[in-house]
């Protein structure tokens, strides 16, 4: 019964073809490029093979192999060895006449066996070519763009995540995907079938393509270091005065801090673009069956591409020493406001690799802020602004040396 309708489908597969043979080239409600066969079937029948769809017959009720008739007009001759074509029930069917029980002008009964679909075709030769669409105009997919016949994929990120190892306060892991594509070239179908007087003598299909698969994908590993320097008291002084308003004296604590404090960060990076990894691939997929015997044709070649591997690795290092000058104005030594301002000099450095350079440059600037000072157990305590910037400059611009 499998081969049977393998055999069928066959057949079917026949007819589609003669009917893209038969579209009008103008129809324009089609998407993508059309499948273009190169030659063209050639299918004749058996003149013994009747179509109850086109005669006046009407199947009334089948006992088994006895099919009955209810004829409605001028019926053929039907005779032993005719073969009957209906599509009454869900699949068709194909029967072939071993008797004829009995014919008047309004009835017709037949003794009838199971056909095979190949006695109904006398000739049946195909060879022919589809050029396949390669990708639909049509096909949409989330974050990928068609590109002629590639689909493309760019800037997806793989991860970005932030971890904590002491002692580094951080290491941070990026990588994505800058570009992906997947292209398909030339897909095309061959097919070939040949049927004489009722016998399959040879059947061939052959899928055939070239996928091309590629991606350029990007890792960068940055650790930082964090130090801070406690803080050196250069000069430290508290006055306390009076102001009187009206007739209430209002007493004020100031307190003035000189502070010398450094910070320093140190950053390493490790930057790797790997570019043109991918693969090609010729695929075949098919079958050839060659009157007794069947053979596979699938075969898959694969074509490694190697990848162009560039790292690079860069290193900072800032070091910022500043003076913080702060005055504190407190009200009855309890609480009050507070104003800084922190001249400061900042150096970066930094190393570059594989092609060793050193670089340098030198800025300066004054930064100021301010904030809240008050007694701990009112519950107040202390607020501090971010600072901001007064003024900056570079007084030492980037200048580079090649290191050999």
């Amino acid at each position: 019964m499998k081969s049977k309708i393998l055999i069928l489908s066959l057949i079917l597969m026949g007819f589609v073809i003669i009917l893209f043979n038969s579209c009008d080239p103008k129809d324009d409600d089609l998407t993508g490029p059309p499948i273009t066969p190169v030659n063209t079937p050639i299918i004749e029948f058996n003149d013994r093979a009747i179509n109850v769809a086109s005669e006046p017959m009407e199947l009334q009720i089948v006992n088994g192999g006895t099919y009955t008739y209810l004829l409605t007009g001028d019926c053929p001759i039907i005779l032993v060895g005719d073969l009957l074509l209906g599509d009454d029930d869900e699949y068709g069917y194909v029967r072939k006449v071993t008797e004829v029980v009995s014919q008047t002008k309004t009835k017709l009964v037949l003794n009838t066996i199971e056909g095979s679909f190949l006695e109904v075709v006398k000739r049946c030769d195909i060879d022919t070519t589809f050029a396949l669409p390669m990708l639909p105009s049509d096909l949409s997919i989330p974050g990928v763009q068609i590109i002629g016949d590639s689909l493309v994929l760019e800037d997806y990120v793989l991860v970005d995540e932030t971890f904590y190892l002491p002692p580094l306060p951080s290491i941070n892991l990026f990588a994505a995907i800058d570009r992906a594509y997947l292209v398909i070239k030339n897909p095309t179908l061959d097919f070939e079938l040949h049927v004489t007087d009722g016998v399959l003598n040879e059947y061939r299909t052959l899928y055939s393509a070239t996928t091309t698969f590629g991606c350029d994908i990007s890792v960068d590993v940055t650790a930082l270091f964090l130090y801070d320097m406690q803080p050196i008291t250069l000069y430290q002084k508290t006055e306390r005065y009076t102001q009187w308003v009206w007739f209430v004296p209002i007493i004020h604590v100031v307190t003035t801090t000189v502070k010398l404090m450094a910070h320093f960060d140190l950053m390493g990076q490790l930057n790797t673009d790997i570019t043109g990894m991918g693969f090609d691939q010729n695929l075949e997929i098919g079958a050839h069956y060659y009157n007794p015997s069947w053979e596979d044709l699938n075969s898959a070649q694969i074509y490694w591409n190697e990848p162009d591997v560039m790292m690079t690795a860069k290193a900072e290092a800032t070091i910022r020493p500043y003076i913080e000058f702060k005055v504190v104005d407190k009200l009855y030594n309890l609480a009050g406001p507070s104003v800084r301002t922190e001249p400061y000099i900042e150096a970066l450095a930094s190393y570059t690799w594989p092609d060793p350079e050193f670089c340098i440059e030198v800025s300066a600037g004054i930064s100021v802020g301010c904030g809240f000072s008050g007694m701990d157990f009112f519950g107040i305590g202390n607020w501090n602004s971010p600072n901001f910037p007064l003024l900056s400059g570079t007084i030492f611009p980037e200048h580079c040396w090649p290191v050999n």
